[in-house]
């Protein structure tokens, strides 16, 4: 026997002899590597599973250190660049799948749907892998959980975490939607809650297996030509249900189910399988989340019930528009110091803040009228100011000049700056979505009759105004008033 290095683990035993095949140590890992590891990286080696026996260490240029999670399509890796030292994460498809083009095909669609787009919520795909026997993508690695493991681990999320945490969801998905791309499979296990270095955490957006782009219609709806089932039943849209077009409101249809669970424990709809699951998104109401878990805000089960519309036309229209509905109502941390001293005593801020302001004014004129008229000499010194200014030197007006009006083309359209309160709003002309206030809104030049423009928020009752396009305003502004109905 002789002792050397083994070829497969690298580690010196005796040979010819069975390869131990157990973990390398922190310093055997950090003395192997090109780049030995940082302190930093080195705590990566404490989470995870060993590698299975039989598996390869090296996959090109990345040595495998831990397996950090697995499903029925792929196992994830931990690894780490030979050359470069980067630390990342390689998601492996399982070789059971190789002959499946469609599944092998979904697998690499993730990797050409978000490879080009740079999104800090959005998780980073590096390379790929692809060989007669390999099929992998070398993506970020993200330290932390999904939503969806914290779920079943801790139970409901509060309704502001949950809100501030979909909202960072919806960043990275208009990111997606931007490129015309639908995402088709929005859950609490797609949103991974990530650390980062400095101690913040972030949602990465997950798994795009199954996204398609917008004009793709040869795999629209939630099947392929064979017929395989991709996108997950219990969070499907009505029209991917159907099998119907798709675009980005049904990514909104899906945030709202997962917000949904995220903040009562279960999904909208149970049943017996997944076609009866299927049927409800279709042809059910959705229950009320404060039916659910009692006490939930008014404000967020409005906003996932607009999301869970069975009209594509009456949900948000966009992953953008659903998170500043998101954020509207979660205003502690990112407000004024004033506004976080009437949230502390329970006031509602803006309403205290006109208050506060009135009386500030109000005082400040009382001090002037004091400092002007109330002083014993003020008399005398207003009178010696008055009798020190000179007097204004005469004004000449011109001649006047006659200008003929120009001739002007009738314009088809007139616009209207719209400004509502609170800022954010969505502003509806004649029924339609046009835009968030502040904005300018293009009214039919044409109309005979007045025109319709309704503002609406989360938590406030829409306001509405009829405008004239015959003699239409230079602005138009609306203030909402907070619904003060009692939560459902």
């Amino acid at each position: 026997m002789s002792l050397d290095a083994c070829n497969l683990c690298h580690r010196v035993h005796e040979l010819p002899g069975p390869c131990p095949r157990e973990p390398p140590t922190r310093e055997e890992v950090s003395a192997l590597n090109t780049l030995p590891l940082s302190e930093e990286d080195l705590e990566l080696l404490e989470g995870g599973k060993p590698i299975p026996e039989g598996e390869p260490e090296l996959l090109g240029l990345y040595r495998l250190l831990r397996v950090i999670g697995e499903g029925g399509m792929a196992r994830v890796y931990l690894a780490q660049h030979t050359k470069l030292g980067r630390i990342c994460a390689i998601k492996r498809l399982h070789s059971s799948h190789f002959e499946d083009h469609i599944t092998v095909g979904r697998f690499l669609a993730e990797a050409r749907a978000v490879s080009g787009i740079r999104h800090p919520n959005l998780v980073g795909i590096y390379d790929v892998i692809e060989q007669p026997d390999e099929v992998c993508l070398v993506m970020e690695y993200l330290d932390g959980r999904d939503l969806g493991q914290i779920l079943r681990d801790k139970g409901p999320l509060t309704p502001d975490r949950a809100a501030l945490l979909c909202a960072q969801a919806c960043d990275g998905l208009a990111a997606v939607h931007a490129r015309g791309i639908v995402h088709r499979d929005i859950k609490p296990d797609n949103l991974f809650l990530a650390k980062e270095a400095n101690g913040r955490e972030r949602v990465k957006l997950l798994d795009f297996g199954v996204a398609r782009l917008r004009e793709d219609n040869a795999a629209r709806g939630f099947k392929t030509k064979t017929g395989q089932t991709v996108g997950t039943p219990q969070y499907m849209s009505p029209e991917q249900a159907t099998a119907s077009d798709l675009d980005a409101r049904s990514d909104i249809y899906m945030m709202g189910v997962a917000l949904f669970e995220l903040v009562t424990g279960r999904p909208p709809f149970r049943g017996a399988g997944y076609g009866e699951v299927m049927l409800m998104h279709v042809n059910d109401a959705p229950p009320t989340p404060s039916s659910v878990r009692p006490g939930l805000p008014r404000w967020i089960e409005d906003v996932i019930l607009r999301c869970l519309d069975k009209s594509v036309e009456r949900r948000y229209q966009s992953a953008r528009e659903l998170a500043l509905a998101l954020r509207r109502e979660v205003t502690a941390e990112v407000t004024l110091p004033v506004e976080r001293m009437a949230i502390s005593r329970g006031w509602s801020s803006r309403p205290w803040l006109l208050v506060l302001g009135g009386a500030l004014g109000v005082a400040g004129l009382a001090g002037v009228a004091y400092l002007v008229l109330g002083h014993p000499h003020a008399e005398t010194h207003a009178q010696t100011i008055v009798e020190q200014r000179p007097p204004p030197p005469p004004v000449m007006a011109p001649p006047p000049v006659v200008v003929p009006p120009p001739v002007e083309p009738t314009p088809s359209t007139i616009k209207l700056h719209v400004i509502a309160v609170p800022a954010g709003s969505a502003v509806r002309v004649g029924g339609e979505l046009r835009c968030l206030a502040p904005c300018d809104v293009e009214l039919p030049a044409e109309a005979t009759a007045p025109v319709e423009v309704l503002a609406s928020a989360p938590g406030f009752l829409d306001e509405k105004r009829l405008v004239d396009v015959a003699s239409p305003p230079e602005e138009l502004r609306l203030t909402l008033r907070r619904d003060a109905r009692p939560p459902r």
